[in-house]
């Protein structure tokens, strides 16, 4: 399996690694768009007060053998500093998203293994043609990804594999039991 063009790979070896290496690339990112970066973190966050939003990045992690996979990384913002990331976009309700991160793993590990044009939504095939599904695209175009999402979920497990999670192994057989 390869990751899509752009996407960035960050090591799972100890939990604080991706999360420290994530940080790093949204800084890098959003200097350049002159937005904010939030607190990031690895386990859920509470929101301890009104106009926070938590946001659940979608990250591309490799196991020490290599292999690739999906976790979540976390980042509290201002909901203003949301509506600025989402560039004018309507933000799609964070608990419908936060559901849909199975789903989300899914069409990211169909992508990753280059069937995405199985899902027929060939929208969001040339919206990810070469870049990788980001938490901001995932926002900006929630109707479509929902969509995608839900069929490569089904996807996977009509042909026999495990439930997307976010675990460095995306694509791996089910045991016959």
């Amino acid at each position: 399996m390869t990751a899509p063009q752009d996407d960035r790979i960050f090591p799972v070896h100890g939990s604080s690694q991706p999360v420290a290496a994530f940080a790093d690339h949204l800084r890098a990112v959003r200097d350049g768009l002159d937005l904010p970066v939030g607190l990031i973190t690895a386990e859920r966050p509470q929101l301890p007060r009104r106009g926070l939003v938590r946001v659940a990045h979608l990250v591309t992690t490799s196991g020490e053998r290599g292999q690739v996979g999906d976790t979540v990384v976390w980042e509290v913002m201002s909901a203003d500093a949301c509506r600025r990331w989402l560039a004018g976009a309507p933000a799609p309700d964070p608990a419908v998203i936060e559901a849909a991160v199975p789903a989300l793993f899914a069409l990211r590990c169909l992508h990753r293994a280059g069937k995405i044009d199985h899902l027929r939504v060939p929208e969001l095939a040339e919206l990810i043609a070469d870049r990788y599904l980001s938490a901001r695209l995932a926002h900006q175009h929630w109707p479509l990804v929902r969509e995608a999402a839900a069929r490569a979920q089904t996807y996977l497990a009509a042909h026999g594999f495990a439930a997307a999670r976010p675990t460095p192994a995306c694509l791996v057989k089910e045991p016959n039991r």
